[in-house]
């Protein structure tokens, strides 16, 4: 599929890995340089709870909180890759945040990257 983003030139960047450890609160993902837009190219995921949870990506901490693209489920003790074919192609404006729906003390949290295309400016 071509889209807008396919026809600028990004940077690509890696986060930090993010550890949900509350439900159903969000936390920062990945940082968005100031004047930047980004597209998430591949997400992995380690869910280290015995029980299954669903991941959820969006922007805002807090009530804040706002989900950008559908849930991600996770089978419990297990991890996930997802690559950017199969990853919905939405353009962040703001720091990426992730929440849980399961609450998990470490060792047992759930853990999250992302790989992104940073872009000057927003697509036109």
């Amino acid at each position: 599929m071509i889209t807008a983003q396919s026809y600028r030139k990004g940077i690509r960047k890696v986060s930090p890995i993010a550890s949900c450890v509350a439900a159903n609160t969000p936390v920062t993902l990945y940082q968005l340089t100031n004047g930047r837009t980004c597209v998430i190219r591949k997400i992995i995921a380690k869910n280290e709870n015995p029980a299954d949870t669903q991941i959820q990506i969006g922007t805002g901490l807090g009530a804040g909180y706002v989900q950008a693209m559908p849930g991600i489920n996770l089978v419990a003790d297990q991890d996930l890759q997802i690559t950017e074919e199969f990853i919905p192609e939405v353009e962040f404006t703001a720091d990426i945040t992730v929440q849980a729906t399961v609450a998990a003390a470490a060792p047992s949290e759930v853990d999250i990257m992302v790989e992104v295309e940073e872009y000057q400016g927003t697509a036109g």
